[in-house]
């Protein structure tokens, strides 16, 4: 394990914050969309400005995960969960439209499950396996991504050459986020400093000012319950004794390189699909299945709290 001191704590802070921010921006808004335009400036520039969001919800999530004591996937779904109620929830607002089916997607069923647990937790663990292991983990999450893109023929206009900049491009800079998130090492959960709470506290004023300008309107206070819910879970699956939050453990740039694997296959299968006229129902069994396995999840770790020296559920391995 490496040491707390390795990096001081504020850039520790941030580089984690920003890192962890374009993993999941990848993977709830480019993953998610599949084809949002060809032309790289248009996916550059709105990765961007989702970046922005994403890295204020990450910061806030991480503060939270690393005072609750959470480790293993406990810790990427949950923070997850935090991250996608932050963003749908106070930046801009898609958790209170058909309420409350929309508190569980996209905010768990999504961002928890899909951008916390198996694009951060799990795929980070599966740099420390096998290369060819890792290899087809991010074939096979290409191949199921490819599978869902079917799906947005029948909603709106999508291209080929638009999956590929969209799954790509942006995709460049997970392998850099990876080696980031690797320097960061260990942050410790006793004494956090005052910054660590900048961003909750931002967030928590954006939910504040949406309230009063919504009229109090009941369905937005599912935000706070909701964040308090998981937290509360969080602190239910911590080790009091365990340091802080260890965000994994060193693997070589060329690891993180395998990750590429998934956006190359999702491209090739969604413009293979679309070239031939597919559009296939996806959404609904997405829908469904997404939410029924994020909500059993959610159960998995209410119900079962973690004892005093049990292993992480999930370290990973």
């Amino acid at each position: 394990m490496r040491s707390a001191t390795t990096a001081p704590p504020l850039r520790s802070y941030l580089l984690a914050a920003l890192g962890l921010g374009v993993l999941v921006t990848w993977a709830s808004e480019n993953l998610f969309w599949s084809s949002i335009s060809a032309d790289p400036a248009v996916v550059a520039g709105q990765f961007a400005v989702a970046l922005a969001a994403y890295a204020v919800a990450a910061a806030a999530a991480l503060t939270l995960l690393v005072r609750s004591g959470a480790q293993g996937w406990a810790a990427a779904f949950l923070g997850g969960a935090m991250l996608g109620w932050a963003v749908e929830g106070v930046v801009v607002g898609t958790m209170y439209d058909a309420f409350p089916w929309q508190v569980v997607w996209t905010p768990l069923a999504w961002h928890a499950l899909v951008s916390g647990l198996v694009v951060v937790g799990l795929a980070r663990s599966a740099a420390s396996r096998s290369a060819p292991r890792q290899a087809l983990y991010w074939l096979l999450l290409g191949i199921g991504v490819g599978a869902w893109a079917l799906y947005w023929p029948g909603e709106r206009a999508v291209s080929a050459a638009g999956a590929t900049v969209t799954l790509l491009l942006p995709a460049l800079a997970l392998p850099v986020a990876n080696v980031a998130l690797e320097r960061v090492g260990l942050l410790p959960r006793d004494r956090l400093p005052w910054w660590m709470w900048v961003a909750p506290a931002l967030l928590a004023l954006g939910w504040v000012v949406r309230l009063v300008a919504s009229g109090f309107t009941p369905p937005l206070l599912a935000w706070p319950v909701a964040v308090g819910a998981a937290y509360a879970v969080a602190r239910r699956q911590g080790d009091p004794a365990t340091p802080g939050l260890l965000l994994g453990e060193p693997a070589p740039l060329r690891r993180h390189l395998l990750a590429l694997l998934a956006p190359a296959t999702a491209a090739t299968v969604a413009g293979l699909g679309w070239s031939v006229g597919l559009a296939v129902p996806t959404g609904p069994a997405v829908y469904v299945g997404t939410s029924l396995a994020s909500l059993a999840l959610l159960a998995r770790l209410v119900v079962r709290p973690r004892r005093a020296g049990e292993p992480a559920l999930t370290e990973g391995r």
